[in-house]
């Protein structure tokens, strides 16, 4: 998050937006932690919440994009705020786009940022406000309401926590981070009047030197999918040949669904008029009264080799032109960097990952695009982009993955 003023306000922008019907700080919180990322606040909508990082410095600050979505509507905003502080603002119908508070450092990327919106949400044509102080129109509006006298609740009534961040920390877990940290304290003096940490010099210099080499190649210590999963079009085909030889109806059960992921093919039957319950598909299993499933191993692949990835935004931007000119319908989710702690003995190395991890969805995929190889050598031009899973349902395919970007 960062923290910008406009007509002597302090606002937070640079929030991570998710739609959640059940919107509130503990779905917030159970988010975060699921994560594993180092998100500190959150500020709740109803029915969405965004996460940011920052110190206490946002506590209780309202959020710009919050508060121009509570205007309604749709808008697009491109906002200077300094020379290498850009704010690209999406509100569609009311609600804030997962990417719609987003900041960058050039006015390029920022307009390369408000078009990707634009073409994805069928948003307005972006309002450009490029020269210095021009943001504080964002806002400009709601001054002119309190200068005209409009009645302003007394404090104890306001909903204060309305649109501004909250923190992630439940007063429990305060509590108990500050004991723990107390505990911590204790220990180590008592460590240290033991003599625990009495070392030589030599040694000092060898555990020097192995966390120097842990940092200098972190990609070691965290998992990369592209290096042991088959490349796009490999796997498409050895999953659409399964999947194409099954029978639209097999023992009088009618094929329903089928999911082709990493190792299996599962199949999904629905009982109809011409089944029996005593002659099932091969080697399938009844799930309901009315259902059986049949998993099929599939045979394994050579993995892909290592790439050079991506900047992230990159990727993100590669991902939308490829989903609008094919007609497809993207999701594209991005998780915070993960983090790994190397123990060696007393060393101890924190690390995070040089890369982060999104999570894809190509939905609308038609059944002529879907045999495309060329369709698969596209997602292949993205490095780092693997697929995990192809599934078609009611005569509609939908592809699952991940993508990395730097």
């Amino acid at each position: 998050m960062q923290i910008v003023t406009l007509n002597n306000t302090r606002y937070a922008i640079g929030l991570w937006w998710q739609f959640d019907a059940r919107s509130g700080i503990g779905r917030a919180r159970a988010l975060a932690r699921s994560l594993g990322g180092d998100y500190t606040g959150a500020v709740i909508r109803a029915g969405q919440f965004g996460l940011g990082t920052g110190g206490k410095a946002f506590r209780g600050l309202l959020s710009l994009a919050a508060q121009l979505a509570d205007k309604g509507g749709s808008h697009l905003y491109v906002c200077r705020f300094d020379a290498s502080l850009w704010w690209v603002c999406a509100i569609k119908d009311g609600v804030i786009a997962a990417e719609g508070d987003w900041i960058g450092a050039s006015e390029a990327a920022a307009r390369a940022q408000a078009a990707v919106l634009h073409n994805l949400l069928d948003l307005p044509e972006p309002v450009i406000l490029a020269q210095p102080g021009e943001a504080a129109a964002l806002v400009r509006e709601d001054d002119s309401r309190k200068r005209r006298g409009l009645p302003v609740l007394p404090r104890k009534f306001r909903p204060t926590l309305r649109n501004r961040v909250q923190s992630l920390a439940s007063p429990a877990r305060r509590f108990a981070g500050a004991i723990a940290a107390l505990a911590l304290c204790f220990g180590l003096f008592w460590l240290y009047q033991s003599g625990w940490f009495t070392d030589d010099a030599a040694t000092r210099a060898a555990m020097e030197a192995r966390r120097r080499e842990i940092l200098a190649h972190p990609e070691k210590y965290f998992p990369r999918p592209w290096l042991k999963t088959p490349l796009p079009s490999a796997w498409a085909g050895r999953c659409l040949s399964e999947m194409l030889a099954l029978p639209i109806l097999d023992q009088g059960w009618e094929l329903k669904s089928s999911i082709c992921d990493s190792e299996n093919l599962l199949a999904t039957y629905d009982f109809s008029s011409s089944a029996s319950f005593l002659q099932l598909p091969e080697q399938a299993e009844l799930l309901t009264a009315t259902t059986a499933r049949k998993k099929t191993p599939l045979p394994q692949l050579a993995p892909g080799g290592d790439v050079k990835l991506l900047p992230r935004d990159e990727v993100a931007h590669k991902m939308y032109e490829a989903a609008k000119l094919l007609g497809l319908h993207l999701k594209l989710n991005w998780k915070p960097k993960a983090k790994q702690t190397v123990r060696e003995g007393k060393l101890v190395v924190p690390l995070t990952s040089p890369w982060q991890t999104a999570e894809f969805t190509l939905s609308d995929v038609s059944p002529q695009l879907i045999l495309e190889r060329e369709f698969y050598q596209v997602l292949q031009s993205i490095p780092g982009l693997v697929v995990q899973e192809i599934s078609h349902t009611g005569g509609r395919w939908e592809l699952k993955g991940l993508c990395h970007g730097q």
